[in-house]
Parts: C-alpha cells; sequence; structure tokens
C-alpha cells in the first residue's frame, strides 16, 4: 500500500468517525433542547438551591450555640480590619501633621500619606527572625 491510499484510507476513517460523534451529539443536543427536560432540570436546581439555603441557615445556627466562626463571620472580621487599618492610617496622619504643623492647619487625606502610614505599621510588625 503507499503513501497516498494509507492517507486515503485514515482520512476516510476520520470522517466516518467524525460523522458518527457529530450525530450523536446532534441527539444529546436535540434531547436537552427539549422542553420537558429544561423544566425537569429547573425544578432539580430550585431544589438544590433551597437545600443549600437550608444547610447554610443550619450551620449559622449550629455554629452560634456550639461558638465557633462561619465563613460569614470571618468576611466580617477581615472587613472590620480593613475599615481599622484605614482608621489607624488616618489617625497615624492626624498625629504626624500636629506633629510637625501643630493644630491649626487643615488636614488632606493624601493617598501617599496612608500609603506611608501603612508601610510604617508593617514595618513595626515584621517578626524578628
Amino acid at each position: 500500500m503507499d503513501e497516498k491510499t494509507k492517507r486515503s484510507v485514515f482520512y476516510d476513517s476520520l470522517k466516518k468517525i467524525g460523522t458518527k460523534k457529530e450525530e450523536e451529539l446532534d441527539r444529546i443536543i436535540h434531547d436537552i433542547n427539549n422542553k420537558d427536560f429544561i423544566k425537569m432540570a429547573s425544578r432539580r436546581a430550585n431544589n438544590f438551591g433551597q437545600k443549600v439555603n437550608r444547610m447554610n441557615e443550619s450551620m449559622e445556627t449550629i455554629s452560634s450555640i456550639l461558638n465557633f466562626s462561619t465563613k460569614r463571620d470571618m468576611a466580617n472580621v477581615a472587613k472590620m480590619q480593613v475599615q481599622l487599618e484605614e482608621k489607624i492610617d488616618r489617625v497615624e496622619q492626624l498625629l504626624r501633621h500636629l506633629k510637625t504643623n501643630g493644630n491649626t492647619a487643615q488636614i488632606s487625606g493624601s493617598s501617599q500619606n496612608k500609603h506611608e502610614a501603612k508601610k510604617e505599621r508593617k514595618e513595626k510588625n515584621k517578626p524578628i527572625f
């Protein structure tokens, strides 16, 4: 069998396999587009969503009884930490301004001063080793 015949056989086989797979995919797509299937999938998704919500509510109740934190609690703590850092930056900025200029001038909220204050705090809190 020469090279040209081998290629021809290969491409014919590939074409047959491709056609077969295309027909299978067409059947699957046709089944999925069925309105009854879509309604059933929608009902199951809604039921699943309700179960997830009930489970989350149960976990909140259990966590308050057993006194352990939830994902929502940790997110709230992280949010409060960011707010606290921003307030500390502002206080440090005020103190720096009062130290250099006295208390007569108005203090601006420049982002460079906030960045410097945050950098100073991080330097103070670095581990020794």
